[in-house]
């Protein structure tokens, strides 16, 4: 069975989203959530996210599927750029484009190495963070393949647990 790692995104409060979904989907799955070290020092360190990229790599010698939130995806985008065959199946949702840098968004052309229909994206409507529109954007830039879902929500929470059991099943 693949192991799914749950990247929630860089706030606190995501913690309660991550252990949720891992819980929904225990009893189909080995899911293992990835707890920020920032949420218990206060303090991101330079260059975070890579570093807990470089995390991934080093502890997972068998290929994993990932289920990515907001600040999750781009630690994911940095783990497919430094071992893209680690990943089976990848869901990201809430891609935090208003949160980036301009030109911030290119760490995402890392999803052009994987195989389109082993990911999905899923976007709310009108996400604070970035909208469905912006994401669709960006990411059919990178591959007009992958699946982006549409959600009606107007805030940044992805409680979709059933929509990633049955992209996971497939």
């Amino acid at each position: 069975m693949t192991k799914i790692l749950i990247l929630p995104g860089g706030s606190i409060k995501n913690k309660d989203w991550a252990e949720s979904i891992q819980r929904e989907l225990s009893g189909n799955f080995d899911c293992e959530v990835v707890y920020w070290p920032h949420w218990e020092t206060g303090e991101k360190e330079e260059d975070w996210i890579g570093k807990e990229a470089q995390k991934i790599v080093e502890n997972n010698s068998e290929p994993i599927d990932i289920i990515a939130k907001s600040i999750g995806t781009a630690v994911t985008a940095f783990v497919i750029k430094k071992k893209p065959e680690l990943i089976k199946k990848l869901i990201l949702c809430g891609i935090p484009l208003n949160d980036l840098d301009p030109g911030e968004e290119k760490v995402y052309d890392s999803l052009k190495v994987l195989t389109s229909n082993n990911i999905l994206c899923i976007q709310n409507a009108n996400d604070p963070h970035g909208s469905f529109e912006q994401v669709k954007k960006v990411v059919h830039t990178i591959n007009t393949s992958i699946e982006i879902v549409r959600k009606s929500r107007n805030d940044h929470e992805y409680p979709y647990s059933q929509d990633f059991i049955q992209f996971l099943q497939e």
